[in-house]
């Protein structure tokens, strides 16, 4: 054969390689990037995730899914057999169960570890809420029951993520910031693989899903929350600014 026409054939032949190669890439570089996703859970199967606030999901979404198994807003029967309480976040690992309650409220807050009721001020007007600190506390106790556990394997966690000022010093399970560095700062190990393990399948046996939340412009009552499974047209009349008798808010419930 002709070294020419050889040489011609192997430079047309990657002329043409080349057009086709060009003409797949172009567009794919016309086409507008993609969203990148928002911040997610690994979660087990089944289960909802239905996260209050995005620093949540960011601060829940660094912690190390080999060696913690989070599990989100469920149900468990209260202690006293009547109704259910809701449990926002539970994250268990070798070093412990930490149950997570967490606070959207923002602004000054009012009150001690040992008061049932905190006052909240936020652009001149007061508002209540149960002291978050009791409820996760009581939130420990249910779940120690279910999980039949003892109650020292169980770690409470009260999350603020938003902007707050507080009055009156609090225990150092109340955190504001960096919710995952304070959960990774528990590095005893307290139960084996297969405790570990039992427990997880007791939460996901038992752990009823909870219902829909109820969606809040800004800092709503916090009363809300507990009221919805009980009276929804109480909540109606809170979300239409109707009053609400106080005596309706003040039952002990969590």
């Amino acid at each position: 054969m002709d070294p020419t026409a050889l040489c011609l054939g192997i430079f047309l032949g990657f002329v043409a390689t080349l057009a086709a190669s060009l003409a797949w890439l172009r567009p794919q570089a016309n086409e507008a990037p993609s969203t990148p996703p928002s911040p997610s859970i690994a979660l087990d199967p089944g289960q909802a995730c239905v996260v209050q606030c995005p620093d949540v999901a960011e601060e829940l979404g660094k912690l190390d899914s080999s060696s913690y198994r989070l599990f989100h807003q469920f149900q468990l029967p209260r202690l006293n057999g009547n109704g259910k309480t809701l449990i926002h976040h539970v994250a268990v690992s070798r070093f412990g169960v930490f149950v997570i309650h967490v606070q959207e409220e923002s602004g000054k807050i009012h009150g001690t570890d040992e008061q049932y009721h905190w006052r909240l001020r936020e652009a001149e007007s007061d508002q209540h809420l149960i002291n978050p600190l009791l409820r996760c506390a009581y939130h420990c106790r249910c779940l120690a029951r279910q999980l039949e556990l003892d109650e020292a394997m169980l770690l409470p966690l009260v999350y603020f993520p938003r902007s707050c000022q507080f009055s009156n010093p609090h225990a150092s399970n109340l955190i504001t910031e960096s919710l995952a560095l304070n959960i990774g700062l528990h590095q005893s190990v307290l139960m084996n693989d297969d405790e570990l393990a039992r427990i997880c399948a007791r939460l996901q046996e038992t752990a009823t899903p909870a219902p829909p939340p109820i969606i809040r412009e800004g800092n709503w009552l916090s009363s809300a929350r507990i009221l919805a499974m009980h009276d929804p047209m109480k909540v109606r009349r809170l979300q239409r600014g109707a009053p609400v008798d106080s005596s309706e808010t003040s039952a002990k419930v969590f």
